[in-house]
């Protein structure tokens, strides 16, 4: 679980009127529990393994390829290790069947993509299913971020009757789909924030930044702070 604590040092308590709160740090305040989300899958698409990437498993076919280029992670949220990227599967269409989850549940998949050999848009276009629900078309991985750049794509997805997350890669218009890596993880429970006297009252999932702005204050008063919590549940306030 993430506390107020572990989060305290990390961010200068100091409230001001747009302040942005990090909702991992309110676990305190709501009722409930809010855990960290833990990886159940992590499968180094067309390599050995990587610490913490589990080698190339659960594919249905394909071959793989590999590149010593330098790898490019800067700037991308959620990234795997760089030599995660230095290594692909691709094949016309393919699928990796992920095993062993709770049917009906919900869980975040992380796809890594990293673009080793075309350098121009246009090249590589393919189509990328979870459980048969299209969630890239036409995906272009040089048009998002260029050669040997790491790319991550996050979806949510619900283990089918058989407790099966299905990642199916097939073409799209250009060349071959590839894939450099995939995670599984479980999904936080959402927590909900009260904001009184001004806007960014929602439901919000463990890590999101919530822009807290206060109402225009009374006539012949100004703002001086918010209430309800200390200043080591605010993050960048």
């Amino acid at each position: 679980m993430h506390s107020a604590n572990a989060l305290a040092t990390a961010f200068v308590p100091r409230l001001r009127q747009h302040a942005l709160l990090f909702v991992t740090a309110l676990v305190c305040l709501f009722t409930g529990s809010l855990h960290a989300q833990t990886p159940l899958k992590q499968i180094n698409a067309g390599g050995p393994a990587v610490a913490p990437f589990a080698a190339d498993n659960s594919f249905s076919a394909g071959s793989s390829f590999s590149s010593t280029a330098t790898i490019n992670v800067s700037g991308v949220a959620n990234a795997a290790p760089a030599a995660v990227y230095q290594t692909v599967r691709w094949n016309s269409a393919f699928n990796y069947t992920l095993t062993g989850l709770t049917a009906g549940t919900s869980y975040q998949v992380r796809l890594h993509f990293v673009e080793l050999s075309w350098t121009a848009a246009g090249q590589r276009k393919f189509n990328v299913a979870i459980n048969g629900t299209a969630v890239l078309t036409a995906f272009d991985i040089f048009a998002q971020a260029g050669q040997n750049h790491a790319l991550v794509q996050q979806f949510n997805a619900t283990a089918n009757s058989s407790g099966q997350i299905v990642v199916a890669l097939s073409q799209g218009g250009a060349d071959n789909p590839s894939i450099a890596g995939i995670e599984v993880y479980t999904v936080s429970a959402p927590v909900a924030l009260t904001v009184t006297n001004g806007t960014g009252s929602g439901n919000y999932s463990a890590g999101t930044a919530v822009a807290i702005v206060a109402n225009a204050p009374p006539t012949g008063q100004i703002f001086s702070g918010w209430t309800g919590g200390t200043a080591a549940n605010f993050a960048n306030a």
